[in-house]
């Protein structure tokens, strides 16, 4: 899956804390734990720069590695090939790269396969073994599609394309079911079984769809057993009004809920908000229940940044823990390290 834990299960024997030895454009509001092993990539739509957080039992390492594509919008980190999955918004491509892992700091990564130039105005990317699903839109348009390419050893072919008569933004694949969040609204949707029963050009509608009461501009989507995070730009001229929305047992209170109905904000979701929170346009986030942590990449306040929140799970007008300012943070991938 495109979004995996944030924050893996903690060492028993020991408490580790985030010492960011970076740079200037860190900020540390206290410690939080991290995984001994893990790597965290971020894209930016203003440049193209991919940052890695390479998360240590001592340390935080960042990098930055640079591609050809100015705007990348949608991310996904897969560990098994040390490749990396990205939507080039200028260049209208899928790009794959390899050996990331252990790219050098201000290394151009190193691009292996492209898709045929077939991208508008895409926001996400998912993967299931060959199959790579991205949500896309023409510019200005009411109106979104989901492309679903297929990879083989001969490159990186778009299978099929499905059409909606709303944009779509997040995607997230839990099993064979793809839910999708619908910018400008609190909804999202799902497709049961989108691989398979969706193998031509077509147009459709979701199975089911419904509203998540208190937001009120949805975008971001991820999960994690039952977990499942959402991200909230609000007014996206405003970059002190976003949020992020956490909620259990997703999957039991969205089957609850009629289609077309609301998911009413109490006893449902927590919301992390407010002027301390420093969310303003976040447009992506994950989260791991093992530590109760979130990472979020903010898109609006001060040019964008990616966040780190302990205690996420209590919600309310918290501060990051950790800050790391990153240009036009659109996007995010996490894995846990072997």
């Amino acid at each position: 899956m495109k979004k995996r834990v944030f924050l893996a299960t903690l060492l028993s024997s020991m408490t580790l804390f985030f010492s960011c030895s970076l740079d200037d454009d860190t900020t540390d509001g206290g410690g939080i734990p991290i995984p001994a092993n893990a790597l965290i990539y971020a894209a930016s739509n203003t440049s193209n720069e991919i940052a890695s957080f390479r998360l240590t039992a001592q340390d935080i390492f960042r990098a930055v590695h640079t591609t050809s594509s100015n705007n990348n919008e949608g991310i996904f980190y897969d560990k098994d090939n040390d490749e990396l999955i990205v939507n080039a918004v200028d260049q209208q491509v899928v790009n794959v790269f390899s050996d990331v892992r252990n790219a050098s700091h201000g290394a151009e990564l190193n691009l292996i396969q492209s898709s045929s130039a077939v991208l508008e105005n895409p926001h996400n990317v998912v993967v299931q073994e060959q199959y790579y699903i991205v949500s896309d839109s023409e510019l200005n348009s009411e109106e979104g599609k989901i492309l679903i390419f297929e990879r083989d050893e001969n490159g990186l072919e778009l299978r099929n394309t499905v059409f909606v008569d709303y944009e779509v933004w997040g995607l997230e694949l839990r099993g064979n079911d793809l839910f999708h969040t619908i910018p400008n609204t609190g909804d999202i949707a799902v497709f049961q079984d989108f691989i398979s029963n969706f193998t031509t050009d077509t147009t459709a509608a979701p199975i089911k769809r419904i509203t998540l009461e208190g937001i009120e501009n949805i975008r971001g989507i991820s999960a994690n057993r039952d977990v499942f995070v959402f991200t909230d730009v609000g007014d996206t001229n405003r970059t002190n009004d976003g949020g992020v929305h956490i909620i259990d047992n997703f999957i039991e209170k969205f089957n609850a809920v009629d289609p077309g109905e609301k998911m009413i904000f109490q006893g449902n979701q927590v919301r992390i908000y407010g002027e301390a929170s420093k969310l303003g346009n976040p447009l992506d986030a994950v989260f791991d229940p093992s530590v109760n942590g979130v990472v979020v990449a903010e898109n609006g306040r001060n040019g964008g940044a990616v966040l780190f929140f302990e205690n996420a799970i209590l919600g309310g007008p918290i501060a990051p823990s950790i800050e790391f300012l990153y240009e036009g943070a659109s996007s995010l991938t996490y894995a846990k390290l072997r």
